[in-house]
């Protein structure tokens, strides 16, 4: 038996065309419902995932992004 995305998350669904909220629902679904984190465990993974989807969308947007400070030496 399968559910669509929205029967799965209780009728929240991505926009179309929205990678990025389809990500989110997926990193949820994986975090909370299949490998059941505890609160401090999942949001270090909710945190990696949204580091990779800031890195993705700036490579797909191709704009570089710059540090707003330089580091030390």
């Amino acid at each position: 038996m399968t559910a669509t995305t929205a029967e799965a998350h209780g009728g929240v669904e991505a926009a179309p065309g929205n990678p990025v909220i389809a990500w989110n629902i997926h990193a949820q679904s994986a975090i909370h419902d299949t490998a059941k984190q505890s609160p401090t465990t999942s949001t270090r993974s909710f945190a990696i995932v949204q580091g990779a989807v800031y890195d993705a969308v700036n490579a797909v947007a191709g704009r570089p992004y710059e540090p707003l400070v330089s580091a030390p030496r």
